[in-house]
């Protein structure tokens, strides 16, 4: 009797091992990782400026001789800040052309796992408050695409727009 429970359980194992095996994993929506405006009221970040954006990179000629739109730029960040200071609305702002013929657009939040416990929270906070912004400015929600890094010595936002 002992040895055909044996059996039985080492069949059941395998099937179950089996059919987790097949199991399809779905990437997680940047919707459900947006922080929470309770998440949000435990922690108040310290109301300063932050520091001036960097410069947009220019559009560049692609391999067909046309000129391929493309656009990268940064908005910088103090370390455990989650408000976009005055200096990252207007570079959102002068980007409103390139929002508006831009096909994809992805959003990096940074923000150093060393620097706060919450970076994860803090990075996206920061890309989605980007995102907000461009989706006011006429960016299409379903062109953009959030994501964080955690991993970096960086407090910044870094946006990328591509016309493909």
């Amino acid at each position: 009797m002992r040895l055909k429970t044996s059996a039985a359980f080492s069949a059941v194992s395998l099937l179950l091992l089996g059919a987790c095996a097949q199991l399809e994993t779905k990437p997680v929506q940047p919707q459900e990782n947006r922080p929470t405006t309770q998440t949000a009221a435990r922690y108040d970040p310290p109301k300063a400026a932050a520091p001036a954006p960097v410069a947009p990179v220019a559009a560049q000629k692609s391999s067909a001789g046309t000129e391929a739109f493309a656009e990268h730029t940064e908005l910088a960040f103090d370390a455990k800040s989650r408000e976009l200071g005055n200096d990252a609305r207007g570079a959102i702002a002068s980007l409103r052309e390139s929002v508006k013929k831009a096909r994809h657009i992805v959003i990096t939040g940074y923000c150093d796992k060393r620097a706060a416990a919450n970076a994860k929270e803090i990075a996206l906070f920061r890309a989605m408050a980007v995102k907000d912004e461009l989706v006011n400015l006429g960016a299409a929600e379903k062109n953009v695409r959030v994501k964080y890094v955690t991993s970096q010595a960086k407090h910044e936002v870094a946006i990328d727009m591509t016309e493909r």
